[in-house]
């Protein structure tokens, strides 16, 4: 415990302070100043991570100028945590009450109004004082839609969890906990709090069931264990996807190349090899690092197109030890084309202040895979295998775990909103998902020969039947088939164009033959709009009932 020398001069510590201010109550000016300010911050912020500020609070005091530091460190949370007016949710039930009072305020505030526009007008204003970006209205549902959302229990709950864990997020960054040194990838107030929230789903999912018209009933946590939800089935098809790939790279002459894309250094709140806070570094996110990265991307892509060069592969966005994303790109090129793509990214990864010290060396790299020593797939295992779940490496290159570096950078994606993996130039794997349903032959050629490279896993032949790779969506030979759905959703707006099978011209192969509805093991009856506002994230676990 620090020794404080003011203690003596402490008055009593009051029952209704909390948790971190008792701890803090000795650390103050004569007259109490920073007991009062701190009591205006710590109460509006959960305790378990009120309780990791009044570390650093208590670590920062003692040093020299620590008492302005730590202040500091508290101010520059607070500014990220506690909007005007804001608190931060403690647990799930604290969080579905808050989105119940918002969406509650909503609809009176909605209800003055006699005219669309001004309701949303009013609305807007709402939702940006409680932090909270506004819904935007669609070509499909217009300003009544958006409306209607921002008037409902779950869209608040949605935007306040997606809020509150990126403001989170960067208080964390803001005041130094997420690097290296303590708090790896991602902060462990998120990590714990995505943990809670898989745990409470699956207990749900474990309670409930899907059903079709004729009766069959599967548990819901069976079919989400059966889906991409799950990591080693996540992690098998990315390897399936990558190989064939690289298979018909090696049949049609093209070349290997692994590159990786850096932001320029004040994105990164951190230095790489220290530890230590970077002096460049000016608020920069995240988001915004991968903002910067799709950008640089984006337009060495349109340039590359404009020069022909004949391309495909796959991207993996991973953090670096500050959370600052990072890409690795695998990508294969004609042999008299790799360097153009190589000068033309080089040109946009250094367009941004291409002169600060690493700039040429750190901010575009590039390795040419030799096939004598091993292939591409071999090259990338380790990334997807970090990004999913570990599997097969014992350890990243930061010394954690694999496991559980594998669940910090699965949390930092989420926290961001970051795709983890994207690939380019290939035939869209939604249509090998559909055919993979498909057991019995089909009469057509054309799908069935597409059906038996999804059924056997042949990632390669499904690229030849597909129309080959960087063919346009309009000559893909083989598209889902969609239908309109006037059932209402959440909303009360016709759902639209669902997925039921794939299609060639006007040949049309259903692969959703079933209706399902979810409903509670034991019941007769449907859960209703009730599930929904039940699960945080079901994702498309369930996109066959659909």
């Amino acid at each position: 415990m620090i020794n404080h020398t003011d203690t003596w001069s402490a008055p009593p510590v009051p029952d209704y302070v909390t948790g971190a201010e008792k701890r803090l109550w000795p650390l103050s000016g004569d007259c109490g100043s920073e007991r009062k300010w701190r009591h205006d911050i710590l109460p509006r912020i959960p305790d378990r991570f009120a309780g990791q500020l009044a570390d650093l609070y208590e670590e920062n005091w003692p040093k020299p100028n620590g008492r302005f530091r730590a202040n500091t460190r508290l101010r520059k949370a607070a500014h990220e945590l506690c909007p005007p007016g804001g608190v931060l949710s403690e647990d799930a039930d604290d969080l579905r009450r808050l989105a119940k009072l918002k969406a509650g305020n909503a609809r009176w505030i909605s209800a003055r109004h006699d005219t669309v526009e001004a309701r949303y007008r009013s609305l807007c204003d709402y939702a940006e004082e409680s932090g909270i970006v506004p819904a935007k209205p669609s070509v499909k549902s217009g300003l009544d839609g958006a409306n209607r959302r921002m008037c409902d229990d779950r869209w608040w709950r949605r935007r306040l969890k997606r809020a509150e864990t990126r403001a989170i997020e960067s208080a964390a960054i803001e005041i130094g906990l997420v690097h290296k040194k303590r708090e790896i990838y991602v902060s462990t107030e998120n990590l714990l709090r995505r943990r809670e929230r898989q745990r409470r789903n699956r207990n749900l999912m474990e309670t409930l069931q899907v059903v079709n018209e004729l009766g069959e009933a599967f548990n819901l946590q069976e079919v989400i264990d059966g889906s991409l939800a799950n990591p080693v089935l996540r992690r098998n098809e990315l390897m399936v996807r990558i190989a064939g790939s690289e298979l018909h790279a090696k049949q049609n002459g093209y070349e290997a190349l692994f590159l990786t894309l850096t932001c320029p250094s004040r994105f990164h709140a951190r230095y790489g090899k220290s530890g230590d806070p970077n002096l460049q570094y000016d608020g920069n996110r995240p988001s915004d690092g991968l903002a910067y990265l799709n950008r640089v991307w984006s337009r060495a892509r349109a340039a590359m197109a404009r020069q022909g060069v004949d391309m495909f592969g796959i991207r993996i966005a991973e953090p670096h030890h500050d959370g600052t994303p990072h890409w690795h790109i695998l990508v294969f090129v004609r042999p008299d084309q790799a360097k153009a793509l190589i000068s033309t990214l080089q040109h946009y990864a250094l367009q941004d202040s291409p002169d600060e010290p690493g700039a040429q060396q750190r901010r575009f790299k590039v390795e040419k895979i030799d096939p004598a020593k091993g292939t591409a797939i071999g090259y990338v295992a380790k990334y997807i295998s970090k990004n999913v779940d570990g599997y097969g490496i014992e350890a990243d290159e930061l010394g954690l775990e694999a496991p559980k570096a594998a669940e910090r950078v699965k949390a930092w994606s989420t926290a961001w909103g970051i795709r983890q993996f994207q690939f380019f130039g290939g035939p869209p794997v939604s249509v090998w998902r559909e055919l993979w349903l498909l057991r019995d032959e089909v009469a057509y050629p054309e799908i069935e020969a597409a059906r038996q490279a999804a059924d056997q896993g042949e990632w390669a032949a499904f690229i030849e039947v597909m129309g080959g790779m960087n063919c346009s969506r309009e000559d893909r030979p083989i598209t889902l088939a969609k239908g309109w759905s006037d059932r209402p959703n959440c909303y009360e707006e016709p759902i639209g164009e669902v997925v039921f099978g794939v299609q060639v011209g006007e040949v049309v192969i259903q692969t959703r033959v079933h209706v399902w509805i979810v409903e509670s093991v034991g019941s007769d009856s449907s859960c209703g709009s009730n599930f929904e506002n039940q699960v945080d994230q079901v994702g498309n676990h369930l996109e066959f009932c659909q």
